[in-house]
């Protein structure tokens, strides 16, 4: 399957959580933007500075991973499951392996707690990023001089909101696809190895870390890619923003093949908590 095949189901759900970070972003720029209109350049950078937490910027990035991740995990799982009985013909899988019905509270249960884990951490960085753009145009403004009046109009046309909420987005929905790429994977009742798969065009990401040089890299479902860096999957949020911010990579399943190019069973007597041990370390 290709990376354009891969990445075409999680697009609405990036277009969506890009609007939505848009508009709180530039929520954030109005506020500040009318503060030095009204009250001037130093209160306007006092407000700006101020550590925020917004819970609503969490809302819509746990309804979008909530979404992408379940869709991907039952997709990987669907058609992995598919694609390894034509390899084993002959092979009597139990009915109830051949539906992943059984593991959505499962896949519910990691996400919400990798969600616990890490939510947290993204919306603090976005914020953080934002107080940052803020301030520094602030900063500028003071420095050229510019009126009360420049500076709300800099603001309420500033393009930052904009592009700052396609990166968000694209990182997000990235590391949201992968993240059920590898839920699906881990539930299944084969041993299954992991594929990087970039776009293969002019824009691949090189230095500092190259995911150029990841294309094609085939490795356990458990073990970790190496680009300079260790990183378990696209949009790991474990490594670097530099090897992550903006990345359009994704996984795609195989199977751990025996000497007669068979997939190799896990065994059809693994519980479920087995399962969500083996997707907890795997995220």
């Amino acid at each position: 399957m290709t990376w354009r095949n891969l990445v075409r189901p999680s697009v609405p759900a990036e277009v969506k959580l890009q609007r939505k970070i848009e508009s709180i972003i530039k929520k954030r720029f109005r506020v500040v933007a009318k503060i030095a209109r009204d009250q001037g350049y130093a209160f306007a950078y006092a407000f700006a500075g101020r550590p925020m937490y917004d819970d609503n910027t969490f809302t819509p990035i746990s309804e979008m991973y909530m979404s992408v991740v379940m869709y991907y995990a039952r997709r990987t799982y669907n058609e992995s499951t598919a694609a390894f009985q034509d390899m084993t013909k002959g092979y009597f899988l139990p009915h109830h392996w051949k539906s992943p019905k059984r593991f959505n509270d499962l896949w519910r249960s990691t996400l919400e707690q990798w969600l616990r884990l890490h939510g947290a951490t993204f919306v603090q960085d976005i914020n953080a990023t934002t107080r940052k753009d803020l301030m520094r145009i602030l900063n500028k403004a003071s420095e050229s001089g510019m009126t009360q009046q420049e500076v709300y109009n800099l603001l309420i046309k500033s393009s930052i909101p904009m592009t700052r909420a396609a990166r968000i987005a694209r990182t997000e929905t990235t590391r949201a696809v992968n993240a059920g790429i590898l839920l699906g994977a881990a539930s299944l009742p084969y041993e299954t190895m992991k594929e990087w798969v970039t776009a293969e065009d002019e824009v691949v990401r090189d230095n500092p870390f190259s995911h150029r040089q990841l294309h094609g890299t085939i490795i356990p479902l458990d073990a970790t890619f190496n680009n300079g860096e260790d990183i378990r999957f696209p949009g790991d949020p474990l490594a670097s923003g530099e090897n992550v911010i903006n990345c359009r990579c994704m996984l795609k399943i195989l199977p751990n093949l025996d000497a007669r190019r068979r997939p190799i069973f896990r065994g059809f007597d693994t519980l479920d908590v087995d399962i969500l041990f083996r997707l907890t370390d795997l995220l």
